[in-house]
């Protein structure tokens, strides 16, 4: 009984792997609860209104261009780090380094990665933990 239990949960859980929604980061989107490290989960993936207090907004999207196995996350923030430097100047008007906001990398984890996902978001939030107030498209902030 006990081996029929973990056979159905096991077959349930790769059902759901496989039918669950991969996460995206349009540019443009703003959206609450991503931080650097944290995975890019569908609630988190949200839109939410951008002339609402917000974690973060997405300033660019990259894709990678490699398949085989998971890179790993320093392999995918190398590549990413120029593309999203400059997607983040075109997005905002002022280059990163002399901004007042931060940005981070949100990258496939290796489970979305097996699904085909290789979409990289260049995602900003407020340097001092505040909650951002409409778009930062085009404030030169």
């Amino acid at each position: 009984m006990l081996g029929i239990t973990a056979l159905f949960a096991a077959l349930y859980l790769g059902f759901a792997f496989a039918i669950a929604p991969i996460p995206t980061l349009e540019t443009g989107r703003c959206v609450n609860g991503l931080h650097e490290g944290s995975g890019a989960s569908t609630a988190a993936t949200r839109s939410v209104d951008c002339a609402k207090p917000h974690d973060n907004e997405v300033v660019g999207s990259v894709r990678y261009l490699g398949d085989g196995a998971y890179p790993g996350r320093a392999a995918l923030v190398s590549f990413a780090q120029t593309q999203c430097g400059e997607a983040f100047g075109t997005y905002v008007g002022v280059d990163f380094q002399s901004s007042s906001l931060e940005m981070f990398i949100a990258m496939p984890s290796d489970l979305t990665w097996a699904k085909g996902d290789r979409q990289i978001g260049c995602v900003v939030l407020a340097a001092d933990d505040t909650m951002l107030t409409g778009s930062v498209k085009g404030t030169a902030r």
